[in-house]
């Protein structure tokens, strides 16, 4: 590389493609491959991905969310989007949030406008230094992340089509916004899309974090 700048984008990707989970072995396939051409590189790594079962738009999504947030130490495998464990009754869908991961599909479609209630219990550990750091939904302020209260509940929206680009954790404006939540909230949603949860932490810092959190979804009364 002869300029600092595309370096960094080349190892931003290796380091992405490598690390995650789902991705890492097709990527590791890649060095039979470079004799190819460029089309047939990228159709045929394309190809690999899908048939591990992940779509592309599922990787440009994932892609733009560590562009989002990367900082020193960042763990792409506890970053890499899952689906949370829920069960419904009745009209309410209670999650488990995992706390040593990152955003966590919850399976809940919501629609502009349309208001739900949430509710949390449990205690996870959001830190470990000489001591363990117990933390509920709404968080610990002595510290905080991205000007919210560490290990605090919060939300977003993947509007369907939509990809973050640069999101808010940036200082830009993104339809990936994060919504505070806590341990209880009632919250009206701008945007429609399949909603998203975690808890508020750097990305770099999940490794010495346990248990988990129990969210309770429930679409508002009229």
């Amino acid at each position: 590389f002869r300029e600092v700048n595309a370096y960094a984008w080349a190892w931003a990707a290796c380091e992405f493609l490598d690390r995650h989970p789902q991705l890492r072995v097709a990527f590791r396939k890649l060095p039979a491959s470079a004799g190819i051409g460029d089309e047939r590189f990228n159709r045929q790594f394309r190809e690999m991905l899908i048939a591990g079962g992940m779509d592309w738009s599922d990787v440009e999504f994932e892609w733009q969310l560590m562009i989002d947030e990367i900082e020193y130490g960042y763990d792409v495998e506890r970053a890499a989007i899952a689906q949370a464990p829920a069960s419904t009754d009745d009209d309410a869908t209670t999650i488990r949030i995992d706390g040593t991961r990152g955003w966590q599909r919850t399976g809940i479609n919501v629609t502009p406008h349309q208001e739900f209630v949430f509710s949390s219990n449990g205690l996870y550990q959001v830190r470990n230094d000489s001591q363990p750091w117990p933390c509920d939904g709404d968080g610990v302020t002595i510290e905080y992340y991205n000007r919210r209260p560490l290990g605090q509940l919060i939300g977003a929206v993947r509007a369907t089509g939509v990809d973050p680009n640069v999101g808010e954790a940036a200082g830009a404006e993104s339809p990936w916004k994060w919504l505070t939540i806590g341990a209880t909230a009632s919250m009206e949603f701008e945007t429609g899309g399949e909603l998203y949860l975690r808890i508020n932490e750097s990305p770099a810092d999940w490794n010495d974090n346990e248990g988990q959190l129990s969210v309770t979804v429930r679409p508002a009364s009229d």
